[in-house]
């Protein structure tokens, strides 16, 4: 039986991942309690990530077998003590997919899915404050409606004339790229755009029991689901403050959208999401430093993003005096 204290604790948990859950805003390692230990990094399969990033949205909800899934960003920085080379610095930013244990999406035959990823938005990199705002106030509700309503618009009419999923994220490629024209209300530069299919025997695989062995912190919820790298790609630059900050707080778009192979057009089937994805520099670790009055005083999402700025920064202060 469980303790009440360990009953509390679960609540308190629970109550905090509602909060970003109802706010459909981003969540941050703090509202899922990932890492659960002093520390801000979040080891997952052989890779430490120094921030992250959460978002969920649900799948299928127009049956009684309605899930959330998760989007997840995680960030890691490396450095090369190369002063020949201006200091290059180079921001890994991964995507993990969170499904439902049980929910295996590439032997599933009946649906169809993609996931669109967008490497940067730069109209937003430097206005865009780290602070927890929904997307459509993030992109603008116009642009965020046009989105949406693409996705769907290629899925219910053009979803089930292709043999696969795979075949059909190469043709959700030229559609978006048809409709997204003058008169578009997004800003987007699409070249640098990964159209990746979520469904059948070319998606990307789940973790395996032995990439979970290495895996301190799970950057989902519920903890119980698998997780999935989708996507991965490196951001270069150099240890300079503005290189850095225009790396790390670039800002991610994921679209996704799944349709039902055998449905009726006429009947919603479909679903499509925008996730606006950003490492959120809020930690368990932090908040404990915070309340015990060992870490410095938070004002803000622009002390949070300094304090981490400043950790970094210290790090290359280091590397630089060490090449001295």
């Amino acid at each position: 039986m469980k303790s009440l204290r360990t009953t509390l604790a679960f609540t308190v948990s629970s109550l905090a991942a509602a909060q970003w859950l109802d706010d459909k805003a981003l969540g941050s390692c703090r509202d899922i309690e990932c890492p659960g230990t002093n520390l801000d990094a979040c080891p997952v399969s052989n890779q430490t990530y120094v921030n992250i990033g959460v978002d969920t949205f649900p799948y299928n909800s127009s049956s009684s077998q309605s899930n959330n899934l998760t989007w997840t960003i995680g960030v890691h920085v490396y450095d090369v003590d190369d002063p020949d080379d201006g200091l290059p610095r180079v921001v890994e930013k991964a995507f993990f997919l969170g499904t439902p244990e049980g929910l295996n999406l590439t032997t599933n035959t009946d649906r169809g899915g993609c996931a669109v990823l967008m490497e940067t938005y730069d109209l937003l990199q430097n206005s865009r404050t780290p602070i927890r705002q929904r997307c459509e106030q993030t992109i603008g509700e116009g642009c965020h409606k046009e989105l949406q309503d693409n996705v769907l618009s290629f899925a219910k009419d053009q979803g089930n004339q292709f043999n696969g999923s795979s075949d059909a994220c190469d043709g959700l490629e030229q559609y978006l790229w048809t409709v997204s024209g003058d008169g578009s209300k997004c800003a987007f530069d699409w070249r640098k755009v990964h159209y990746i299919p979520l469904i059948g025997p070319s998606a990307p695989k789940a973790l395996t029991e032995e990439q979970n062995s290495t895996t301190e912190c799970y950057p989902t919820r519920p903890t119980t689901n698998d997780l999935t790298l989708v996507q991965n790609w490196n951001n270069s630059g150099t240890i300079w403050y503005n290189d850095t900050t225009d790396m790390l707080n670039s800002l991610n778009l994921a679209l996704t959208v799944f349709w039902d192979k055998n449905g009726d057009a006429d009947v919603k089937t479909q679903d499509s999401h925008v996730s606006c994805l950003w490492p959120l520099y809020e930690s368990v670790g932090s908040d404990k430093n915070k309340n015990s009055g060992s870490g410095p005083k938070e004002s803000g999402s622009t002390e949070r993003t300094q304090g981490t700025m400043w950790a970094v920064m210290s790090v290359a202060l280091v590397a630089i005096w060490g090449l001295l």
